[in-house]
């Protein structure tokens, strides 16, 4: 079963059930995955796999 994620720019789709990876369209990379981590309710961001699209470096 496939979750696609659209792109309304690029008009491109990623497969989000796959790590978000490129399965038709313009853009050039598969999507950055974010970690997340749960502490009581709350959720954080921890780290970032792959880098965010217009950086040089995930900083």
């Amino acid at each position: 079963h496939k979750m696609l994620g659209p792109c309304p720019c690029h008009y491109s789709r990623f497969d989000l059930s796959k790590g978000g990876l490129l399965i038709l369209g313009q853009a050039t990379q598969s999507l950055p995955q974010i970690t997340l981590e749960a502490r009581g309710d709350e959720i954080y961001a921890t780290g970032v796999t792959g880098l965010i699209y217009g950086y040089a470096s995930n900083i």
